[in-house]
């Protein structure tokens, strides 16, 4: 590709510049393509300005050159989608064949990132970076020496039909077709020996997104059937050079009113950033593994004979899921609700059940095994211990064909 862009009537200066910006210099060749050619648009007035890399975005970039398999947890207004949009258009410019899918929460979104984002960049570098493009629309671009990019509200058949070398999950956490996409690309993205990078602002503890920040966190791998594994990286609203203390007090007088919205807008630590938006409505209920915590180890072979034994049960709707509890009334002055772990999913809805943003109104989401809890104790008036030793979750089990 040199000598073809030799040929393109560059001048010995803007070859000599195309080289210094290249893959062959690593993440210096990033950060100098970043730092010289690379336009964003400023919010407030439409113009296209330098883009300047804050730290933050530096050590983001070095992670992107080195190929990492990146879940990215961060506050509002970060600049990490301009920067992961200008990693995706160095790639291309750089490498013929070289395929991104981005997969974004809605149409809007997925337009914006091409169109808005890459478009907008790739239209204010200097001609001798713009490699001639022979398909474009709002949601793809193809260049002549075959990179493409191809961004999707919902991604499974597309993410099953291409090679992907760099997957992007935008605002992952808000994605509900996230995870389907996500794994069909893992064997496309094997073959090529390709890239994922997760990025999104929190929606609470649950979900895909926050399942996959867990085994980050923890070092472990994507799944069973692959060695790969996320490195988790976390940037906070003080990552912003802009933004220090005097700047979080005043953002948290002027929402006072929105007792969540520090914490889920512009969270300190991942803990904040994962704290349900509206307010959890079970906050005593943890994932502790000690004899006083709700994660219990107490299985049904371990139940004694005169313990009196329930099934909770939460018929659901259409779409929904049917829940079936199995619990048991330990009789104890002290009222106590603990889970067996392998009650996976009944786990997670407890941790995850939130009221909605500045609301007292419960959140419809992750309320299928709490319900099913619900109903079970007010029903029999269960005031003492209540242990659920085993689940069954059946979703979408009307569409199925079962009544």
């Amino acid at each position: 590709m040199v000598a073809e862009n030799a040929q393109r009537g560059m001048t010995r200066e803007e070859f000599e510049e195309f080289q210094l910006c290249s893959p062959i210099h690593g993440v210096d060749g990033f950060l100098r393509f970043c730092a010289k050619h690379v336009k964003i648009q400023d919010k407030r007035t439409g113009r296209a300005i330098p883009f300047d890399l804050w730290d933050c975005q530096r050590a983001m970039a070095g992670d992107l050159v080195m190929g990492l398999w990146l879940l990215c947890l961060k506050a509002r207004q970060m600049g990490m989608t301009w920067l992961v949009a200008a990693y995706a258009l160095w790639r291309m410019t750089y490498t013929p064949l070289y395929t991104v899918i981005v997969i974004a929460q809605s149409k809007e979104y997925a337009e914006d990132f091409v169109v808005d984002k890459l478009k907008f960049m790739y239209d204010h570098l200097p001609w001798y970076l713009q490699q001639d493009i022979r398909r474009e629309t709002r949601t793809r671009i193809d260049f002549q020496h075959g990179a493409q990019i191809r961004a999707f509200a919902s991604g499974k058949k597309a993410a099953r039909s291409l090679t992907a070398n760099l997957f992007i999950g935008d605002e992952a956490a808000f994605n509900e077709t996230i995870e389907e996409a996500h794994r069909a690309a893992l064997p496309t993205l094997e073959r090529s020996g390709g890239q994922s990078v997760l990025i999104s602002t929190s929606d609470g503890p649950s979900g895909f997104f926050y399942d996959e920040a867990e085994k980050a966190m923890r070092g472990e791998s994507i799944d069973e059937g692959t060695a790969q594994a996320y490195q988790f990286r976390f940037w906070s609203c003080f990552d912003h050079p802009d933004q220090d203390e005097d700047w979080y007090a005043r953002m948290a007088r002027k929402h006072a009113h929105r007792a969540m919205h520090m914490h889920y807008e512009f969270p300190r630590t991942p803990e904040e950033a994962f704290t349900a938006a509206g307010g959890r409505i079970y906050p005593l209920f943890t994932k502790q593994r000690v004899p006083d915590g709700h994660l219990l180890e107490l299985g049904a072979e371990h139940l004694r004979p005169e313990w009196k034994r329930y099934r909770f049960l939460d018929w659901g709707m259409r779409k929904s899921a049917m829940v079936c509890l199995w619990a048991v009334h330990i009789p104890t002055s002290r009222p106590r609700l603990t889970v067996h772990p392998e009650c996976e999913f009944l786990s997670r809805e407890l941790i995850a059940y939130a009221y909605k943003k500045d609301t007292t109104e419960p959140d419809k989401k992750n309320d299928h095994g709490p319900d099913a809890l619900r109903y079970g104790v007010v029903t029999f008036n269960l005031t003492g211990h209540v242990h659920v030793y085993r689940e069954l979750y059946l979703w979408d089990w009307v569409s199925q064909g079962m009544t």
